[in-house]
């Protein structure tokens, strides 16, 4: 039996029909955009004695899975399984509003521990900028992780651990991470000359402060004083100056301006 041709055109159109409302009873179990896969949950937020803000708490995820992806060469990086190490955590309140807290967190199925450090701000000022690996971001939160290096809280076997940022002070809560806050800063010299500071990063991608000199000559001993100005400054902020790496260096483009 031979069909017509607006009897196939029928059973084209119904299974055509059919296969759409397959894809859209599948659509919502895929998830668009990797950004939300790639986090590592923590299953025990609820036991820490501060709360942390959920969009921060999801900062966390992210920047723990990829911490451990980059010791994991980016393969097997589990998406759950993190614990925080209930006691580790510390918070503290700054003089200018911005919320610090950091913790430990342990992931046994990978036998890896890092220290997890957040930053936000409690609403009275505006966290305007951070900067990941040297790009601006408007943000609102920011967070850093670290290798766990006090033997103390290392309960796992060495795994060579590595970390993007350095210079933590782990017997400080407020450390160099925190001075993305404070800068740029400007320092008056004494010829009045002036030093801007801006954080940088080393050929190792590790934190140092840039200190740019607004002179018209390149005079060592002004360089020096900069450097020792700034160093100076730092402890005066509550730091070891030998935290940092320094750069200090003359800002040609002032005698062009002036």
């Amino acid at each position: 039996m031979k069909m017509d041709i607006n009897t196939k055109r029928w059973l084209v159109v119904a299974v055509a029909l059919v296969i759409i409302l397959l894809v859209i009873s599948v659509i919502p179990n895929i998830r668009f955009g990797a950004n939300d896969e790639l986090r590592m949950r923590i299953g025990n937020w609820g036991e820490m004695e501060i709360q942390v803000p959920e969009g921060t708490r999801k900062m966390i995820e992210e920047a723990l899975y990829g911490q451990a992806g980059m010791n994991m060469g980016g393969k097997n990086v589990p998406s759950s399984g993190a614990k925080i190490r209930i006691g580790t955590q510390r918070f503290v309140k700054t003089d200018v509003g911005i919320m610090v807290g950091d913790f430990i967190v342990d992931v046994p199925d990978i036998e890896q521990s890092y220290i997890m450090q957040y930053f936000y701000g409690d609403g009275s000022i505006n966290l305007q900028m951070a900067f990941n690996d040297g790009q601006e971001l408007e943000v609102g939160a920011s967070v850093v992780s670290y290798c766990v290096t006090n033997r103390d809280d290392i309960i796992y076997p060495d795994f060579k651990c590595q970390d993007k940022y350095g210079a933590y002070d782990s017997n400080k809560l407020i450390n160099a991470f925190y001075f993305r806050f404070l800068l740029p800063h400007i320092l008056t010299l004494n010829n009045n000359e002036e030093a801007t500071i801006n954080m940088g990063y080393d050929k190792y991608g590790k934190f140092q402060l840039n200190v740019a000199v607004a002179s018209c000559k390149n005079d060592e001993k002004i360089l020096r004083e900069a450097e020792n100005a700034t160093r100076e400054w730092v402890a005066e902020s509550g730091f070891s100056p030998n935290i940092f790496g320094y750069d200090v260096f003359i800002e040609y483009n002032y005698c062009v301006l002036k």
